[in-house]
């Protein structure tokens, strides 16, 4: 497992999938529920639309990446118990 999925798997432990510039963009826009109409009145900065769709495509690309993950590591588990079955059925 290479330094970088360590780091990745470490966040999520964490529940840090975010930085605190991130989490202030989402602090503002979660702000904007209580004193903004449903029709968009007053308007929000596009700067924090951007933030958080690029929020959301990374975060799509870590989920696909770490499905990824795990079917290599299922399949070296499936490889894995077969190397031990074989292995077992030599004593």
């Amino acid at each position: 497992m290479s330094r970088k999925d360590r780091y990745e798997i470490q966040r999520i432990k964490e529940g840090s999938m975010i930085d605190d510039f991130e989490r202030d963009a989402i602090k503002r826009l979660r702000e904007f529920e209580s004193d903004h109409d449903p029709d968009g009145w007053p308007a929000i900065q596009m700067q924090d639309i951007t933030l958080l769709l690029n929020i959301i495509e990374r975060e799509q690309e870590i989920l696909v990446d770490k499905k990824s993950m795990i079917r290599q590591l299922r399949s070296e588990m499936i490889s894995l118990k077969d190397t031990v079955r074989e292995q077992r059925s030599y004593f």
